[in-house]
């Protein structure tokens, strides 16, 4: 019965490197701020790239399409109120990538303990199987 325990163990194990073992140890490496931080970074310059295009095919809508005045277009308040948009999406993409690679982590780090204890009940049951042996 113990060998089926054993099997079970190592087939866990063997799951665990094949689908997510390289990727924890990758997130483990890093402390969890600057996991997070990392993470963040990609997703912030991400949504901001794609607001300033979208903010640069809608003011070109408005300048070709609608024939707007360049002029009125590059006002302070439009100016103004395109940062603040920025603003506004670089602060929610950072909330929740926050919330998303803080779980992410703490997933990692859950997965990776299951990994260790497993690795400790293989090495109990070598230590049994050589106890056994000896006597």
């Amino acid at each position: 019965m113990e060998d089926l325990h054993k099997v079970h163990t190592m087939i866990g194990m063997a799951i665990y490197d094949k689908y997510l073992g390289e990727k924890d140890r990758r997130a483990l490496s890093l402390t969890k701020g600057d996991y997070v931080y990392r993470k963040n970074l990609g997703v912030r310059l991400g949504a901001g790239v794609g607001y300033l295009l979208l903010a640069g095919l809608y003011l070109a809508k408005q300048l070709f399409v609608d024939e707007a005045d360049l002029f009125l277009l590059l006002s302070r308040q439009t100016v103004i109120r395109l940062f603040v948009g920025l603003i506004v999406v670089l602060i929610v993409y950072t909330v929740i990538g926050n919330l998303l690679f803080r779980r992410e982590y703490d997933r990692a780090v859950r997965r990776n303990g299951l990994y260790e204890r497993r690795v400790e009940r293989l090495r109990r049951y070598d230590a049994e199987e050589r106890t056994i042996g000896d006597e």
